[in-house]
Order: C-alpha cells, then structure tokens, then sequence
C-alpha cells in the first residue's frame, strides 16, 4: 500500500512522523526500531513509563523532542509526598524516550486538528523478543506496585480517568463510584460498624 495516499486525511504527515521517530532511534543507538500496537496494555506501560520519567530512572534515556516549540518541561503537584510541593519533570508529551538497554522507546506524538490538538501514545522496540521481555517487566513492576498503592477510577469532567494511590491514602465517598443506592447502603453498614463494637459476630 502507499503509505502517502493523500486519500487517507492525517495519515502522510503521521507516517513521515513516525518515519522519523524510528529513523532517529536508528541513528542515535544503532539499531532498527518498528512501532508495535501495545493497546491492551498501554495503561500499564504508560504508568511505568511516567513514574521513571518523574524519578529520571538512569534506564531511561530522553531521545528527541517532536516539535521545536511545544513544551519540554512540565510540573505536578506532589500531593502525596512527606512536604507537598510542585515538581518540574521533563513533559512525557511531545518527546520520544527510549530504555536503550531493553530495545523499547515510547513517544508522545502531538497530533494537530483545526480547532485542538490531541496525543497519540506511541511504542516502539527493536524486536519482537524486546518488546516481549519489556512486558514481562512491567507485569512484575505492576504487581509490586499492586501491594502498596490501589488503583482508583475516578468520573471527572474529562472522562473516567485511573490513577494509583497509596493505599495508606483516604478515598473520599464523593470518589467513590457506584450506583448512589449502593454506596448508601455499603457506607450506612460501614457507618453502623464503626459506630458499634466492631466485631463481626
């Protein structure tokens, strides 16, 4: 098929993207590099990805910067840490990094619209045995970070977003998503706990 097809709106200008990405992998650590369709898993690469980009893991090599003039820098509020503070970290938008030891690079690529612009999250590796390792990886980091930190889905005005917590972390009801007959009851028996003895029998 021809990759340029004027025919297919946006496409050209991600190929060539995208093109370029890989070549730049290419040229900086001497290895091809391909994209790879990681959809099932991207919550969970993307999460292990951000948490080494805020702690600037030494497994972690920022490649290139997308687009000269949109932000390389960003910030957070660290709510959860001993002092409360901001943070500036590198931005995990319009950049490419790449964990050069294990053969897999990730990419934020800005994708532009008339009226916004929106992210396509993008993966690469060297090989199919790269990217399967790198899985493998992630699973165990995942299942470490399962035994201190609780995954919450919360509705806010974007969407239904996840984001982990410590567990040691108050949720508050309002947080909480369930069906409001549900939760009344669920909270109203845990109320009565509370309030009693505390023993189950």
């Amino acid at each position: 098929m021809n990759e340029h097809n004027t025919e297919v709106s946006g496409y050209a200008p991600l190929a060539k993207l995208l093109s370029t990405i890989t070549d730049t992998l290419e040229e900086t650590f001497g290895t091809s590099y391909s994209a790879f369709q990681v959809d099932e898993h991207i919550f969970d690469l993307w999460t292990i990805f951000e948490e080494d980009v805020k702690s600037e893991s030494h497994e972690l090599t920022h490649v290139a910067q997308i687009f000269e003039h949109l932000g390389e820098y960003t910030f957070e509020y660290e709510e959860g840490a001993q002092i409360p503070k901001y943070r500036v970290h590198r931005a995990y938008a319009n950049q490419v990094f790449a964990y050069h030891h294990d053969g897999v690079a990730f990419a934020q690529i800005p994708i532009f619209s008339e009226a916004s612009v929106f992210y396509m999250h993008a993966v690469f590796a060297s090989n199919q045995e790269a990217m399967s390792a790198f899985l493998t990886t992630v699973r165990e980091r995942m299942w470490n970070k399962s035994k201190n930190e609780i995954l919450l889905l919360k509705d806010s005005d974007e969407g239904l977003s996840q984001e982990y917590q410590a567990i040691s972390k108050d949720v508050t009801r309002d947080e909480v998503i369930l069906e409001d007959f549900i939760k009344r009851e669920i909270y109203r028996s845990l109320d009565q706990f509370f309030q009693a003895d505390r023993s189950f029998f």
